[in-house]
């Protein structure tokens, strides 16, 4: 897989620095003009260890501790990527 796509080397580059995005959704992950993945609008991210406001981000596409007001994590970004590929 190319480091330019959303499973790549971005997406480890995030995690690399703890960033959590919180609103995975369709609507944030767009292409670029060579077909490369690219994840948008970090509006609603944040460093894990800096989140206040846990429940930030799309319902329909968050995870059910971000939901419940839990603890975020990377599992929560992973959680609503799974949503956008079931849909």
């Amino acid at each position: 897989m190319e480091s330019t796509t959303a499973g790549g080397g971005d997406r480890r580059r995030h995690l690399d620095k703890g960033v959590i995005h919180r609103d995975l959704k369709p609507a944030n992950i767009m292409l670029d003009g060579r077909g490369h993945v690219r994840i948008t609008d970090f509006a609603s991210a944040g460093v894990a260890a800096q989140i206040r406001d846990v429940r930030r981000g799309t319902p329909e596409y968050t995870s059910p501790e971000q939901a419940a007001g839990k603890e975020v994590t990377p599992r929560s970004d992973i959680y609503g990527l799974g949503i956008c590929s079931a849909n």
